[in-house]
């Protein structure tokens, strides 16, 4: 990046936060929720009909006593509007079952000193097809195991299974760890899919160990941080709650910083180790509304060692072209809520300019941008989302680090990758007990100046139902046609099933 002001600005937002920032008597640590849990699902869905009168950030993951805040708020104005559809009280009476230690925090304002299983994951998906290598990256591609935290298929029976140990040591500390399990007909392996623990500083948590990152109001893909890599090492400074600004810059509302820092893997085959630098603000000015700028830096790594005056010349975006030692991207994102539609999008740029002045403007752009109605019918049941994005020939590449934007073979942001276009839409159904079911359609050109320009076209459906309080059943069908100029044609299949017990 050779000249980008967003550092600056991200700490100039932060910075200008803190003073202002109503602090509550007692500060509170807690869990994460996983960002494959129907949570994300019910909480949008609530959102989408008008029972969450408030600004939601659209970073991920939520921490646990947030989502319960959110409950709260929602009970609240079902009582208040009444409930459109059998399928509202069913997810609170859910929710409600899943975050009672966390209702009872917030009731009574006793935090427990305990741990325990939370819950166990067991999953099965049989597939067939083939691995695309994606262009100008160190890094891969399958039509059905992106976003999926790194982890790929096998031809064949793939098994999975994972178990969650999380708790609390009073209102200081907070910590997870999840094992997993990985099986196929040739390989077997036991990974950390998420551990840390938590505390916190004031009104802001500090997060040591590993979890799944997620920038954007984008439901499919955004361009900075995504689940489709394995989870970083790393640090990570946010606030607890967003945080109410006064004063002068009381017209901003909430706002919520995020800060990391990571380390990637060694086994790359440019610069080993490097550290990966991420800032984030968004900014809620009222219910409708939220604003989002992130810039995210792969840095420094072996042999790439900064100096004193690099480190200046990265936090004011000075870089030399022939002398590399960082790469940056950075941009903004929105997303604006009507009683019947949201509209929402992103920008993003590899290089960064100044054009409009002094606010910082993207070059080498790269864009998502998404509609979501979630009323197709009157009563709620039917929703419909579209998204598109389009990167271009610029984007997760680099001179210096030539695995690219990734981590362990797979993007950190975006799975289309470099030079490639997606058109996405999903119709989902909600029933009266609210299990779900939704119909994908995904049109992907890849890599668009590469021999091969792979074009997928994939339809799945995927499904939830709750076979009772505490078990979950969820299930994926899907078939994807593959063109490749050079290869040819090929077909990739999935079904897949989990079951999720809940303690």
């Amino acid at each position: 990046m050779r000249k980008s002001l967003l550092t600056s600005m991200l700490g100039v937002l932060f910075a200008s936060a803190l003073p202002f920032a109503s602090v509550s008597a007692q500060h509170i640590v807690s869990p994460n929720v996983p960002q494959d849990s129907y949570v994300y699902d019910y909480i949008d869905k609530l959102d989408a009909l008008g029972y969450l009168p408030e600004a939601r950030q659209t970073s991920k993951s939520y921490n646990r006593l947030q989502v319960a805040k959110w409950i709260v708020t929602i009970e609240e104005a079902v009582a208040q509007k009444g409930a459109k559809s059998p399928f509202v009280i069913a997810m609170l009476n859910q929710l409600r079952e899943d975050f009672a230690t966390e209702l009872e925090i917030l009731s009574t304002g006793e935090v427990p000193h305990e741990f325990n299983v939370t819950q166990a994951k067991v999953g099965i998906d049989v597939t067939k097809g083939k691995t695309i290598s994606q262009n100008r990256t160190k890094s891969s591609y399958q039509p059905f195991a992106v976003n999926n935290s790194g982890y790929d298929y096998a031809d064949g029976v793939n098994g999975n299974a994972s178990f969650e140990v999380s708790g609390y040591l009073g209102n200081k500390f907070a910590a997870e760890i999840t094992p997993r399990f990985d099986i196929d007909k040739d390989d077997a392996e036991l990974s950390l899919a998420r551990g840390y623990v938590k505390t916190y500083l004031g009104s802001m948590e500090i997060q040591i160990g590993k979890d799944d990152m997620w920038w954007g109001p984008n439901q499919r893909g955004v361009l900075g941080m995504t689940t489709n890599a394995k989870a970083q090492t790393g640090i990570k400074l946010s606030s607890i709650d967003p945080i109410e600004i006064g004063g002068t810059f009381k017209f901003l509302g909430k706002v919520k910083p995020t800060f990391f820092l990571s380390k990637l893997s060694d086994n790359r085959t440019d610069v080993k180790e490097p550290n990966l630098f991420g800032g984030r603000i968004e900014i809620m000015p009222n219910k409708r509304l939220v604003l989002g700028a992130s810039m995210l830096s792969i840095v420094g790594g072996e042999g790439n060692h900064l100096s004193s005056s690099d480190w200046g010349n990265w936090l004011v975006g000075k870089n030399d072209d022939s002398n590399d030692k960082w790469n940056s991207l950075a941009g903004y994102d929105v997303i604006y809520k009507m009683p019947k539609v949201q509209i929402y999008g992103s920008i993003y740029g590899e290089d960064q300019s100044t054009g409009l002045g002094f606010i910082p403007s993207p070059s080498k752009i790269a864009w998502n941008a998404g509609l979501y109605l979630p009323t197709l019918s009157t009563d709620g049941r039917w929703d419909l989302r579209i998204e598109g994005g389009k990167t271009n020939n610029w984007w997760y590449n680099h001179w210096v680090f030539t695995d690219g934007f990734t981590h362990k073979g797979h993007i950190m942001g975006d799975y289309m990758g470099h030079d490639s276009r997606r058109l996405y839409a999903r119709l989902g159904y909600f029933d009266d007990k609210a299990n779900q079911i939704g119909l994908n359609v995904e049109y992907l050109e890849m890599n668009k100046n590469s021999l091969e320009k792979p074009e997928v076209l994939a339809v799945w459906l995927d499904a939830r139902h709750r076979l009772q309080e505490d078990l979950l059943l969820e299930g994926r069908l899907g078939v994807a046609s593959i063109d490749r100029s050079k290869s040819g044609d090929t077909t990739d299949y999935i079904v897949g099933v989990n079951v999720t017990k809940t303690f």
